[in-house]
């Protein structure tokens, strides 16, 4: 089953569809997919999730594990948004997207997702966190292998060091 709220069961079923989009609606049409339209989460969710979650901090601690926390930005001519998946040490998930009311580019939308999923980590109680990020972009920036240069990266890069201050270890991959 996929959840979307873009049209693509319409698109991969249009027969003049351009040669590379048809050769995935073919290869897509062996695979019995069911399109339904995203459900949106319930606000209580993200409560319900941090009472569940929340840890009780404790300086003596031998082998603390991480948290995991995944985002992904997007960016199209119709809007933009992000994605985050944050996951505690004992495998549970929560799934948020996020829909921006102003224009970013895809990096932006994963520095946004970054700071949100960093906060809601604290909030939880998390101290340990391995974040994983498609942007090379933005991995090598935090990482300090890039350098930001334009005055929005470099204030996004600070945005994600006040975040991390939260946190006792914070590791980006």
């Amino acid at each position: 089953m996929a959840f979307t709220d873009h049209p693509l069961k319409n698109v991969l079923q249009r027969l003049d569809a351009f040669r590379r989009l048809l050769k995935w609606a073919v290869k897509l049409s062996r695979c019995d997919l069911v399109f339904e339209p995203q459900r949106a989460i319930k606000a209580h969710s993200l409560t319900d999730f941090l009472v569940e979650n929340l840890t009780p901090i404790s300086d003596d601690e031998s082998d603390p594990r991480p948290w995991s926390l995944y985002v992904d930005g997007s960016s199209t001519k119709d809007g933009s948004g992000a994605g985050l998946i944050i996951e505690s040490p004992n495998r549970e998930r929560y799934e948020h997207a996020l829909k921006f009311l102003f224009k970013s580019s895809n990096n932006e939308g994963e520095y946004e997702a970054l700071i949100v999923g960093i906060e809601l980590c604290y909030t939880t109680g998390a101290d340990l966190v391995w974040a994983f990020s498609d942007s090379q972009l933005v991995v090598n920036q935090l990482n300090e292998t890039y350098k930001a240069k334009d005055d929005t990266m470099v204030a996004y890069v600070q945005r994600v060091r006040e975040a991390t201050k939260l946190l006792k270890h914070f590791v980006i991959m």
